[in-house]
């Protein structure tokens, strides 16, 4: 009895020294990809895997573990095991975790930024950030040697560099202009790059806000019926400033008369678009509507705190039903409804540039001219899906 236990333990110890072995002869094993592999810290790593075969079959009893820990820097393994009834087999892979990728620097507002002579210069603002390090905008370096008094070209430059040490700039132009902007031809004349630091610029992507927007304003916004929801629109023909802060204007989806702040108690918007409206740009003395505008800045900062709002540029025209020398007069309100939004960190749309022609008037693809009295100043199908398009791509929820 002694006997054959003694023989049964021999036979098992030498079945697994077999198996030991024997494993790395019967199983094909090796890595996919190379033995040494170098990511960037704080990206991940994705294994090339590994190749085991038993007889030519797939063979699926190998387990993978490792240490990498892609937030600091250094030297990392990934294990493979393979096992074989009590046998296995180890390959191993090693990970250097480095850090060679430059930080980013992001502008806010323009990249080339236009300023009338002794205008003071606002910074837009920017963003850093590190793949490692994170938010490195304290670290930032601003080079900035802009002489207002001076006309010209200059660059501001910006500067970062990382703990591992890479290093990455930018720059913005800014061109410092000769005249001022209420100096300025009609075809000359664009706010296009100034106040930037209010100024809502079109971004890539399409934000959802937009089901939560009311656009208040005069005829040019109440024709936006056939484009969005009606209850989306405030106002009637000829609505401007004055009137918006003063005396009513109606919702569009049930013809309702109200004051502006019926309607604001009734629909409570969470954004909310005004347009001064053309009338403003027509007739309007320049302080008296800077009043107005003031004035419903104010009430709305006081009354209504939780709904975010906007000034819409007031739109071009061209020959037709208002004489073309008008829009000189549109385009020094539209300056001064920018430099307003930007004294009150009012976020401002500048649609209008985007709907000129080459001489500064509204450009004939965006407007209608079908009869006598409606020809040069109302967007027509296109144009009216362009300003939808054009506030749908704008982040309203960006802080000013």
């Amino acid at each position: 009895m002694k006997k054959k236990l003694i023989i049964g333990i021999s036979i098992f110890i030498l079945f697994l020294i077999i198996c030991i072995f024997v494993t790395p002869f019967i199983i094909n094993f090796k890595l996919v990809g190379d033995d040494e592999v170098t990511i960037n810290a704080n990206h991940k790593y994705y294994d090339s895997g590994y190749k085991a075969t038993l007889f030519g079959k797939e063979y699926k009893n190998v387990k993978v573990t490792d240490n990498i820990d892609n937030l600091k820097l250094g030297d990392y393994e990934v294990k493979y095991t393979v096992r074989f009834l009590f046998g296995f087999r180890t390959l191993k892979r090693t990970i250097h975790v480095v850090d060679e990728e430059s930080p980013t620097i992001s502008l806010d507002g323009s990249e080339t930024i236009f300023i009338g002579k002794s205008q003071s210069y606002e910074e837009p603002g920017f963003k850093a950030e590190d793949n490692l390090d994170g938010d490195i905008t304290d670290k930032v370096e601003v080079e900035n040697k802009i002489d207002v008094n001076t006309v010209g070209e200059y660059v501001i430059t910006y500067k970062v560099k990382d703990s591992s040490g890479n290093e990455t700039s930018v720059t913005r132009n800014v061109q410092v202009q000769n005249n001022d902007f209420l100096n300025s031809s009609i075809a000359e004349f664009n706010l296009t790059g100034f106040y930037s630091k209010v100024t809502l610029v079109p971004q890539e992507q399409e934000y959802d806000y937009f089901k939560d927007v009311v656009i208040l304003g005069d005829s040019n916004i109440r024709r936006l019926s056939n484009v969005i929801s009606k209850n989306q629109i405030w106002g009637h023909d000829n609505l401007y400033i004055k009137e918006i802060n003063h005396s009513t204007f109606e919702f569009q989806d049930n013809n309702q008369t109200v004051t502006f702040e019926q309607a604001m108690n009734a629909r409570k918007p969470k954004y909310l678009i005004i347009t001064p409206g053309i009338q403003a740009g027509l007739y309007m003395p320049i302080n008296t509507y800077k009043e107005e505008l003031q004035l419903f800045i104010n009430n709305m900062r006081n009354k209504y705190p939780d709904t975010k709002f906007y000034f819409l540029s007031i739109l071009p025209i061209n020959t037709g039903t208002i004489p073309r020398w008008e829009q000189k007069d549109i385009n020094i309100r539209n300056y001064y409804l920018a430099e307003i939004c930007n004294q009150n960190n009012v976020p401002f749309i500048n649609f209008a540039d985007v709907v000129k022609d080459s001489e500064g008037y509204a450009a004939e693809e965006y407007f209608n001219c079908s009869a006598e009295l409606d020809c040069g100043f109302h967007l027509n199908q296109v144009g009216r899906e362009k300003l939808i398009d054009y506030i749908k791509h704008l982040d309203l929820e960006k802080e000013i």
